[in-house]
């Protein structure tokens, strides 16, 4: 019998497990006689193979999400597949600095589901189909404030033909009337796109510059004129009123 490697070595017995002279016995090609030594050689070599080959594979999926993460094409994709199952379209000219800190951190993290999730409620769009009742400038000093232009001018349509998707942030305020009025305003750049009046219930107020179809937008009327602006130039082919119109 071989001698025991361990004492040869460090000049220690072994511990008596014939591990060392088994391992020694398979580099002699001798398989019987490590089988005799040592019979769990044969369990714990294919243990070992599996343990390193697992571990080389975590590590090369490691390397490889390091290296998606770091690469600006792939990161892009990701977004337009969460956009796309989000159904936000590129029309709405959605970028990472308009999506929710929890959103973006998905995008990062490669979680599509919860990415799609968040977009879905960070994204504000609307969609409206049917008659537009009326449409008209105000000029009265709130809108002028809450708009930051000379005017508002505003569109007029039922409740149920507008389709909003997304969550907005809304503002209640009193007018001179003694109406309610509320305002809704994108959760991400703050720009206003509805109104409503408890004066006029079942109508919501479309701001006009949210729209795509721009040849829609065609005033009917100005609304307290007497706090326009001075520099502004009232179109003459349709009325205008000092305050709101009496009510017939």
């Amino acid at each position: 019998m071989m001698p025991c490697l361990s004492k040869s070595v460090w000049g220690v017995d072994c511990p008596g497990c014939g591990l060392q002279r088994a391992v020694a016995f398979l580099f002699e090609g001798e398989f019987a006689a490590a089988w005799n030594m040592w019979p769990a050689i044969y369990t714990v070599i294919p243990l070992f193979a599996f343990i390193f080959k697992l571990s080389s594979e975590i590590l090369f999926k490691m390397s490889r999400l390091q290296s998606e993460n770091n690469n600006p094409e792939k990161a892009n994709l990701f977004l337009e597949e969460a956009m796309y199952q989000a159904e936000v379209s590129k029309n709405d000219q959605v970028s990472s600095s308009v999506l929710s800190t929890k959103a973006q951190k998905c995008i990062e993290d490669r979680n599509l589901d919860q990415a799609v999730e968040y977009l879905t409620q960070v994204i504000e769009k609307f969609e409206a189909n049917g008659d537009i009742a009326m449409q008209g400038n105000c000029h009265c000093t709130d809108c002028q404030q809450v708009s930051g232009s000379a005017y508002a001018t505003l569109l007029f349509m039922k409740d149920e033909d507008v389709k909003i998707t997304g969550e907005t942030k809304r503002f209640q305020h009193t007018v001179d009337s003694g109406n309610a009025l509320t305002k809704d305003f994108c959760g991400n750049c703050g720009s206003q796109m509805f109104g409503g009046n408890v004066g006029r219930p079942g109508m919501t107020a479309i701001k006009a510059g949210v729209i795509n179809e721009k040849s829609e937008v065609n005033p009917q009327f100005n609304v307290y004129a007497s706090s326009k602006i001075p520099c502004t130039i009232l179109d003459e082919s349709i009325p205008a009123f000092d305050k709101m119109p009496p009510q017939s």
